[in-house]
């Protein structure tokens, strides 16, 4: 994080992952995970060259389907 000040506009790229279980209540639940791999000034171009898209991964339920679970507020800013 050298190099960056609080208000700076950053561009962070990570790979989202998620899954989903059946807890012993049986109630179907969902995790999410987002790891952060790069971060660096918003606009700033790389030299990296995009994933060539071979690999194949499974896919990720959607959240935008599932309700909130009872007594759980979404307290997230976005």
């Amino acid at each position: 994080m050298d190099g960056f000040n609080p208000g700076d506009e950053v561009s962070v790229m990570c790979y989202v992952g998620g899954r989903e279980w059946t807890g012993k209540d049986g109630v179907t639940k969902y995790f999410l995970s987002l790891s952060g791999n790069r971060i660096e000034r918003a606009g700033a171009t790389t030299s990296t060259p995009a994933p060539s898209g071979t690999r194949q991964n499974a896919p990720t339920p959607s959240m935008a389907d599932a309700p909130p679970a009872a007594g759980e507020e979404d307290d997230l800013p976005f």
